[in-house]
């Protein structure tokens, strides 16, 4: 399974950038915020940060990554959902704020129709891994040991891409498997040397 990022914003493509041509201003001519619904350190995160980089220097302008994580990227973007639709807020997000939005029904804003994806800028792999002191050394042996004992798993939240992989894999697979949420992929794998099944 792929995790395909793409950058959001409030506003139609045409609108976002209409509004600043339409007094004869060129788009940016000033800073732009680009807002990460996750934590600092996350595939997100770095892909964002190389992404700004290259849009400042192309544009000349400052591209600035402002990170605001939780409820799965919810809350990033709603602040982006809820910024003037000038195209001088921006937001990178990932599968779970169109796909996993019914998890949070008090969300004070639609993603379905307050944002909309402009580019896809990246895609990552999701992959399975463990400790080095696991139990098991390969799907086989993982699925035999969920069939003796629950086996914890980390994902970066709530509805995240990595807990709904991870839920998925588990139902097909019929494995006795336990949801750990983390706030952030990067918290997660810090964790992983010291995670153990039990």
């Amino acid at each position: 399974m792929k995790n395909k990022l793409s950058v959001v914003a409030v506003a139609f493509y045409a609108a976002m950038f209409g509004s600043a041509t339409a007094y004869g201003e060129t788009y940016p001519s000033r800073a732009v915020r680009v807002v990460v619904p996750y934590t600092p350190g996350g595939s997100t995160d770095v892909l964002a940060r190389i992404v700004t980089e290259k849009l400042s220097q192309k544009f000349g302008q400052t591209f600035v990554v402002e990170n605001r994580p939780g409820a799965s990227g919810h809350i990033g973007a709603e602040r982006v959902a809820k910024s003037d639709p000038d195209g001088y807020t921006l937001g990178v997000g990932a599968i779970p704020i169109h796909s996993a939005y019914k998890i949070y029904p008090t969300l004070n804003y639609d993603p379905t129709t307050d944002i909309i994806p402009i580019s896809i800028i990246g895609e990552f792999p999701s992959l399975l891994i463990a400790n080095n002191e696991f139990k098991a050394n390969n799907v086989s042996e993982l699925l035999a040991l969920s069939k003796k004992e629950i086996v914890h798993y980390g994902s970066a939240g709530l509805g995240s891409a990595t807990h709904l992989g991870a839920a998925l894999f588990a139902q097909k697979a019929h494995a006795n498997m336990d949801h750990v949420p983390y706030r952030g992929s990067s918290a997660a794998s810090t964790d992983l040397p010291l995670s153990s099944t039990g």
